[in-house]
């Protein structure tokens, strides 16, 4: 009872609208962020899949783990974020990704 009064006011507020991460916004609770981080030290993967980028907050918060997780592994580990909706926006606006120089600009294709 009391996890779903917390998951109701959580969005009834839009509360996950208020996560940041080094500055992008995160649709994310933060209390997850940090399982997330966790799992991902812990497994250490060569690729991460996010569905529904928006501002790329996410997406963000992935690339810095995964660069500051010596994996030991050959080649830097990849993440694909998917999203259905026209990524230029977000490109056009300078939201996505604020510091990584690596990331590849999207493409779309009408289904």
């Amino acid at each position: 009872a009391t996890l779903d009064a917390y998951d109701a006011l959580f969005e009834k507020y839009s509360l996950f609208c208020n996560g940041r991460w080094l500055g992008a916004q995160v649709l994310q609770d933060s209390q997850d962020l940090m399982y997330l981080q966790h799992i991902t030290f812990m497994k250490k993967p060569d690729v991460i899949i996010e569905t529904g980028t928006y501002k790329g907050g996410l997406t963000y918060f992935f690339a810095s783990m995964l660069d500051w997780i010596d994996s030991g592994k050959e080649g830097p580990a990849q993440i694909i974020s998917v999203d259905v909706h026209n990524p230029d926006l977000v490109w056009a606006a300078n939201w996505f990704c604020p510091v990584c120089v690596d990331c590849i600009r999207p493409y779309t294709t009408d289904v």
